[in-house]
């Protein structure tokens, strides 16, 4: 077929152009044709089309079109309309022997391979989206992050050899064998994104950290909830509210403290302890004794007391706090809780309220962690019991007030 640019420079030389302005003039026209019957069908697709898919997903009851329509997969689909109509006018109007020709078709399709992308990649991203949506919310699934990623890496590169072929006119078999010669230069300079996104493959594939869990990396003095993660960083939420990515490779390589089984289970372990001063441990006296008797929470205890000959003052401050704690709504009374006396050492007797609550949010745990520990420090007075601490300020004033007694003589 003869080409349209041709006969429009004809009937421009029958309607009295001179010859050496038709062609130009010729050209200019269907140049500028073209553009606008481009820009009509991409009016058309996107007023008409595409308005109509926005309602319908609208008016239906089902997620998978909302999803489809909310990452852009049908905007990005309608782009290649104009973009064929464009083609299929160059190749009908511009005469192939000229210079502007092969300019003009390879732009066309690097803009082609352009739209591609981007619509595999909304489809990547809604498929992901409709994956994690979807099967039952109760149940966890395997996560697919490794897989979307890989598959965006596979199409970055395969358009990456189909965007050179067309400008360098290769075969895209050609692009991957010249691509092979240098494949030591590019192992060198991709050395480090290499590892980035195994690490990353990895994190995810053995399913150490998930979206949502609450983890602590001691290391880089990070914690925080897992907003994001990817191939290449891992978003965490910090207490304070602020975001810091962390390269995956960092958080692969560090000791992760993942809190995900406390959500699981519903329960959080309580570790909170005082130091107890060791010479104000004694033996009860009946005086006390018979005061220890007036506690109620104690009553138990002293009943099923073989001997109260040797009971001290700690002992009954212990049974005391196990008694009020194990009273406690928010304790889980099946995991067991105990209050211990841990080993002693120049910094005093350590002794442990030491449970599992029945409450997992971070504020209201401690909140409580904070109430037992008040107690702990309220409740020694009631034994004659003394913590273990270093003098204050007022205490060494008081000491240096003091008058010195005379040495004797």
């Amino acid at each position: 077929m003869e080409p349209l640019i041709e006969l429009l420079q004809n009937w421009l030389v029958s309607q009295g152009v001179l010859e050496q302005y038709s062609l130009i003039l010729a050209q200019g026209v269907a140049f500028v044709s073209l553009v606008a019957l481009g820009a009509l069908a991409y009016v058309v697709v996107n007023g008409l089309l595409l308005n109509r898919a926005h309602r319908f997903a609208e008016s239906s009851h089902t997620d998978w079109d909302d999803i489809v329509i909310k990452h852009g997969v049908l905007k990005h689909g309608t782009q290649f309309v104009p973009l064929l109509i464009m083609l299929w006018g160059i190749r009908s109007t511009v005469d192939a022997s000229t210079m502007v020709y092969p300019f003009v078709l390879r732009s066309m399709y690097l803009l082609m391979i352009l739209v591609g992308i981007w619509m595999l990649q909304a489809l990547l991203e809604a498929g992901k989206e409709l994956y994690e949506k979807s099967g039952d919310p109760d149940r966890e699934r395997p996560p697919i992050n490794a897989i979307v990623s890989g598959l965006h890496f596979v199409i970055m590169a395969g358009a990456t050899i189909l965007g050179i072929g067309v400008l360098l006119n290769l075969h895209p078999a050609a692009v991957i064998g010249t691509l092979g010669t240098v494949s030591v230069l590019t192992a060198i300079f991709l050395q480090k994104p290499l590892q980035r996104f195994w690490s990353g493959f990895e994190l995810e594939r053995n399913r150490i950290v998930k979206v949502g869990d609450w983890i602590e990396l001691p290391q880089l003095d990070v914690s925080g909830s897992v907003q994001k993660l990817s191939l290449s960083d891992v978003t965490i939420l910090k207490p304070n509210k602020t975001l810091v990515n962390v390269p995956v490779e960092l958080v692969r390589n560090s000791v992760i403290v993942n809190g995900s089984g406390i959500q699981k289970a519903g329960k959080r372990l309580l570790e909170k302890s005082i130091s107890i001063d060791a010479s104000s441990v004694h033996f009860v006296t009946e005086e006390e004794l018979a005061q220890a008797m007036t506690i109620p929470e104690l009553k138990e205890f002293l009943k099923e007391c073989e001997s109260t000959q040797t009971l001290t003052n700690l002992t009954l401050f212990r049974a005391y706090v196990t008694a009020v704690v194990l009273q406690h709504p928010k304790f889980s009374k099946e995991d067991g809780v105990m209050v211990r006396q841990l080993a002693g050492s120049a910094e005093g007797i350590p002794i442990q309220i030491r449970g599992y609550m029945n409450e997992t949010a971070y504020v209201a745990f401690e909140l409580t962690a904070s109430d037992m520990l008040d107690l702990l420090l309220a409740s020694v007075n009631k034994f004659g019991i003394s913590l273990a601490q270093m003098p204050t300020n007022e205490a060494l004033k008081d000491l240096r007030s003091k008058p010195r007694t005379a040495a004797a003589s």
